[in-house]
């Protein structure tokens, strides 16, 4: 058996189902919304696509079980509407591990012989019911309500409500706050669920002012581009950080008046600033023509600063010629120079210089061991990579020649010959919010 997927995503963090997650995308969909977010999932066979069988794809998950059993996390099939091809995930959850959670994210819009197979596999069903008036659901998706509301309530029989995640967009120009509430209504009365009622942004077309409209372009991973996206908001963002320094007790209901967004906007829109937000994966600048996302390692509020260190590790190369003196290795020169001129002037303004001058930095040892607290944690991936790799710390090994780094394992290692270039350059900074 084959499965015809679109694209995996690999570390996603609180995206899709608790903890990190591989997202495992399908080819095919009955539904035509308006507003597709992977229109591409309808291209016909003549589209490049990647076909595996269950053990295939359970090669590429495997990848990730550390960061799965760390947090909590597991897979999640999405598309495209996973369910048309429910037997092949049955097969890939009959084959993962047992401490691996299982999610999808589905319409709920198929026959009933499409969702059966599944109903012992899956730990969470994140379904995205549109709207749940007849007309405004066939308006947008083309299709009829009548399978994904039957579906809803025969799953409601079978699996415990702890499991059903109901999503509620609010989508531009197509269902106003007063059918959202009717949604949420039925919902409540007739799942005993409370659904995640959230704001749709636009990845086709976005109604940025009046009469215009423009279009969000697809970045690799089939998701809208995250740059993009926060430069289009950072206006109504920056407007809410002015209010809430101005007058720090302003409620959320206030500021969405205020701005002109809604509350859930409102949330999300917060979401973008750093405080409390230890753990997470932010964007971050750019180098070789691709977005930097940094993991937020530490957050001093005391002077709004935060430590960041590079998701990915960048580049191989070697720590030096022949010493491990951090101050004058060539690997420092490079992250302060080559690397640190690819930040535009106003992120160069928002990084911090640290004692004597330098603006990028590796972490050391005791970095590394203070904030990489679980086992596997210090493990990372190049982007182009399938495997993890080596990075150097900027600590000194136990001979002149050598520098300390951190192992596939994500252990620390006394020491690698410096003018060997076999680890890879992880770069950190110390950012103004």
């Amino acid at each position: 058996m084959l499965g015809d997927i679109m694209g995996i995503s690999r570390l996603r963090m609180g995206i899709d189902g608790k903890g990190i997650t591989t997202l495992v995308g399908f080819f095919g969909c009955p539904l035509h919304c308006k507003y597709c977010l992977n229109e591409h999932c309808h291209e016909g066979y003549d589209t490049a696509r990647g076909v595996y069988t269950p053990k295939e794809l359970i090669d590429v998950l495997k990848k990730d079980d550390i960061y799965y059993r760390m947090s909590g996390g597991g897979i999640t099939f999405g598309g495209g509407e996973p369910l048309l091809q429910s037997a092949f995930i049955h097969e890939v959850c009959e084959l993962a591990d047992k401490k691996w959670k299982k999610n999808v994210e589905t319409s709920l819009n198929v026959p009933w012989g499409f969702v059966e197979p599944l109903i012992n596999d899956i730990d969470e069903w994140i379904i995205d019911i549109k709207d749940m008036d007849e007309v405004l659901y066939k308006k947008y998706t083309k299709v009829a309500i009548d399978n994904m509301k039957n579906n809803l309530m025969q799953l409601k029989g079978l699996v415990d409500s702890s499991k059903i995640h109901i999503k509620v967009p609010g989508i531009h120009n197509f269902n106003s706050e007063e059918d959202v509430e009717k949604s949420v209504k039925w919902i409540r009365e007739n799942l005993h669920v409370e659904p995640e009622v959230f704001d749709y942004i636009v990845s086709g077309e976005y109604k940025e002012e009046e009469n215009k409209r423009i279009r969000i372009p697809q970045t690799p991973g089939f998701f809208p581009g995250l740059e993009y996206v926060h430069n289009l908001l950072e206006p109504t963002h920056e407007k809410i950080l002015n209010l809430v320094a101005e007058n720090p007790q302003i409620t959320r209901e206030e500021l969405a008046k205020a701005c002109g967004v809604s509350l859930a906007g409102v949330k999300w829109l917060l979401r973008l600033d750093i405080p409390d937000k230890v753990g997470k994966i932010i964007n971050f600048g750019r180098y070789a023509e691709k977005e930097i996302f940094w993991r937020v390692l530490d957050v001093d509020m005391s002077d709004n600063t935060a430590l960041l260190v590079c998701q990915y590790a960048l580049e191989e190369m070697r720590f030096d010629a022949n010493s491990n003196n951090w101050a004058n290795s060539e690997i420092r020169k490079w992250l302060n120079e080559t690397f640190y001129d690819a930040f535009t002037p106003a992120e160069k303004s928002k990084i911090i210089s640290r004692p004597g001058g330098e603006k990028v930095f590796l972490l050391s040892k005791e970095e590394v061991e203070h904030f990489f607290t679980f086992d596997y944690s210090g493990i990372c991936y190049s982007q182009e990579a399938s495997d993890s790799v080596c990075w150097w710390l900027r600590s000194p090994g136990s001979y002149p020649n050598f520098a300390m780094y951190v192992d596939r394992n994500g252990v620390v290692c006394d020491g690698s010959f410096v003018h060997l270039a076999n680890c890879y350059v992880r770069p950190a900074i110390l950012v103004k919010f």
